[in-house]
């Protein structure tokens, strides 16, 4: 309940207007429905005679009722008082989405259409997979120690809490929801929005892992649209808030903002959405919310996404690893809309399945690692490709802090260059069969050795810079000594000159 003075409630379908009145003796209180629906123009939907301080419900609206400005007249020994009411029938702000096309950018499955957006604002649209439907999960606190998280799965009268993970400490949860309500102030010709608790949830106890039921009470008449969620973690120590967001669709349906669909904000008519593909086909898109608001009432409308799209993964065998620097070449086939890839996992959109593809592998440069074809049978499936490769793993071992520059060349031009920091280092690479140089420098210095792969099989090079400096030590060090024997041997050599010289000079002296 707000003073008229502040502004008054902007109502929506199965909304009831309450009434209390401030006079100290009852007054007859009317409705009158919109002026902009002729039909009702002098309809009086309703009259109640309030007393005072008596909250009263004055009328409910349904789905027919008009849109616009309804009057509350209260009559008072005074005179009349008219109070303007606006109610939002969203069946008449029309806000649509036209066809949805569909189109693969790396990792991303994009998502476009022409929307009209009508006198909404505040929109926003995102793209939520089938997991959505497996409940709202809730980390644990990081202040709290346990790892985890709790998940919420709403039902019609309660919600479950499931708490997943370490837990350390008994703990209680409970949560709070928040909604953008608002008041019209007709004064001022403008809406001012309020978040308020709409509704709350029973502390539930958890002493491990478990499940549990919490009965939720709305406060407010449940909407469609935007909420933000406040989860409280209570332990005998601690008091921690975790605030995330959700979509709510029903009692029932709930779809997190925070992970399993991510909002993007329309910035025009032209909508286009990226949606990312890489944590697995029950994650992939199926259904695209458009969330807005009109004249202050939060609303969605829903999508289905039709993209059938699929995936491949290319894996080393016998070593189960992705491949790195793998470029996956596909040809023309019947149905087979695009392909795009991200790392190495080559991503398929297609106009109906099952699809062949024939594809071909190079790895830095254009070297030919791989031919060979598959069959993709359903849509929203991932399936795995094994390839037969060698591993060569790498060590550098140096006293030296100075980082280390490592080259690989092999068969057909094969060429890569990777860099390892600091010393005693280690790098793996996943390469086809074949015969490879391997070459490190590290402050000027270089080390080189040859080495023959083959499919399957591990094989390792170690290059010891230490090795290289001790040589070099003794080299200088020979030379130093080298330099000082030579000089003594100058040194002798000229005093034995001298004393041969001044020997029959002093003999001849009487």
């Amino acid at each position: 309940m707000t003073p008229v003075s502040q502004g008054v409630p902007v109502y929506t379908v199965g909304e009831t207007i309450w009434v209390l009145s401030g006079y100290n003796y009852s007054v007859p209180i009317s409705l009158t429905s919109a002026k902009s629906s002729a039909s009702l123009s002098t309809d009086i939907l309703a009259v109640r005679m309030v007393g005072p301080g008596v909250i009263t419900p004055l009328f409910t609206f349904g789905s027919a009722a008009a849109d616009g400005l309804w009057n509350v007249t209260v009559t008072t020994l005074s005179g009349a008082v008219v109070v303007p009411v606006r109610f939002v029938n969203l069946a008449d702000h029309h806000v649509s989405l036209g066809s949805l096309g569909y189109s693969l950018n790396g990792g991303n499955l994009s998502i476009s259409s022409q929307a009209n957006l009508g006198d909404s604002y505040d929109q926003q649209v995102c793209a939520a997979g089938l997991s959505a439907g497996a409940g709202l999960g809730i980390n644990f606190p990081q202040e709290m120690q346990p790892s985890g998280n709790v998940t919420l799965i709403p039902g019609s009268s309660s919600v479950a809490v499931k708490a997943m993970g370490n837990v350390t400490k008994p703990f209680s949860f409970w949560f709070e929801l928040y909604h953008p309500y608002s008041l019209d102030v007709t004064s001022a010709n403008s809406l001012v929005v309020s978040n308020l608790l709409a509704a709350s949830s029973q502390p539930v106890a958890f002493a491990s892992s478990g499940g549990a039921n919490a009965t939720l009470t709305w406060s407010t008449p449940m909407r469609e649209g935007r909420y933000e969620l406040r989860a409280y973690f209570q332990n005998s120590t601690d008091l921690e808030l975790v605030q995330s967001n959700v979509l709510v669709l029903s009692g029932t349906s709930w779809v997190s903002l925070s992970n399993a669909c991510q909002p993007e904000t329309v910035s025009s008519q032209n909508v286009s959405y990226s949606a990312s593909l890489a944590r697995g086909p029950e994650t992939w898109p199926k259904t695209l919310y458009l969330m807005y608001r009109s004249f202050g009432v939060e609303s969605v409308a829903s999508y289905p996404v039709d993209a059938d799209i699929a995936s491949v993964s290319f894996l080393a065998s016998p070593w189960n690893r992705t491949v790195p620097d793998v470029k996956v070449n596909v040809s023309p086939a019947p149905n087979l809309i695009q392909t795009s890839q991200q790392g190495s996992i080559l991503y398929i959109l297609a106009s109906s399945f099952p699809v062949p593809v024939d594809y071909s592998l190079d790895i830095s440069g254009g070297h030919d690692l791989a031919q060979g074809s598959l069959t993709v049978n359903n849509a929203y499936s991932t399936q795995t490709q094994r390839l037969s490769l060698a591993k060569l793993t790498v060590n550098v071992v140096s006293d030296q802090s100075a980082p280390t520059n490592l080259e690989l060349t092999g068969p057909q031009g094969l060429n890569i260059a990777g860099g390892l920091v600091g010393s005693n280092q280690t790098m793996s690479f996943l390469l086809p069969s074949g015969s490879y140089s391997v070459t490190a420098t590290q402050a000027g210095n270089v080390q080189s050795a040859q080495t023959t792969l083959t499919d399957t099989v591990a094989s390792v090079v170690t290059l010891n810079f230490n090795t290289l400096m001790s040589f070099e030590i003794i080299l200088i060090v020979t030379a130093a000594l080298a330099a000082v024997a030579n000089v003594l041997i100058w040194v002798l050599r000229g005093r034995s000159l001298g004393s041969r010289m001044t020997g029959p000079k002093d003999a001849s002296k009487p």
